[in-house]
């Protein structure tokens, strides 16, 4: 056996794992501040929040739940990047979520502050091992959010093309009624606009 060849591959492995080791060392993530301002994908406020709570609220059982959501730039004066208060005898909570995040994180902070209520209403209890409702609602939120994104948004677009259909017919109709097939207004058009 070469030895000295030995030797060098060993150390010249054990240094390169050394240097993996200290280049991919995991950094401790950011605050929700900083991180909120370094996303390139931010919102202003907290677009759709109704349609999605609403269509969230459906998929996780909570239809019964009467729950509003809130959109402020630091909820409650904390670095967080959401909160719920949520009152099982009353069936009601209301939800604060950070303003300016992408859509994509809105969700996720909406479905896991959604989770903390289902959690109280017992229909998403944390099972035995789990030392704080936290770390129970943290992890669903995110299979959660995996499994049901494409239904829910599904779901959402549906509702927004029925709307979308109902006010078209409802707006062609009115400007059938209202212009001849000239383009003039007709005189019961005119006198309405």
């Amino acid at each position: 056996m070469n030895w000295p060849l030995a030797r060098f591959l060993a150390l010249w492995t054990a240094g390169v794992g050394a240097v993996v080791a200290a280049v991919y060392t995991p950094a401790a993530p950011p605050s929700p501040n900083a991180w909120v301002a370094d996303s390139p994908l931010r919102t202003s406020g907290c677009p759709a929040i109704d349609v999605q709570l609403a269509a969230w609220q459906r998929s996780l059982h909570l239809a019964d739940w009467s729950i509003g959501v809130d959109c402020e730039a630091v909820p409650r004066g904390r670095d967080i990047l959401g909160a719920t208060l949520a009152d099982p005898k009353s069936r009601s909570a209301r939800i604060v979520v950070r303003a300016g995040l992408s859509r994509g994180w809105q969700q996720l902070v909406l479905v896991h502050e959604l989770l903390h209520v289902g959690a109280a209403a017992g229909t998403w209890p944390a099972p035995a091992g789990f030392d704080e409702e936290e770390e129970y609602v943290d992890a669903m939120a995110y299979l959660v959010y995996d499994d049901r994104v494409r239904e829910v948004r599904q779901s959402m677009l549906e509702r927004v093309r029925r709307a979308a259909t109902s006010a078209t017919s409802t707006t062609s109709w009115d400007v059938a009624r209202a212009f001849d097939g000239a383009g003039r207004g007709t005189a019961a058009g005119t006198a309405r606009n």
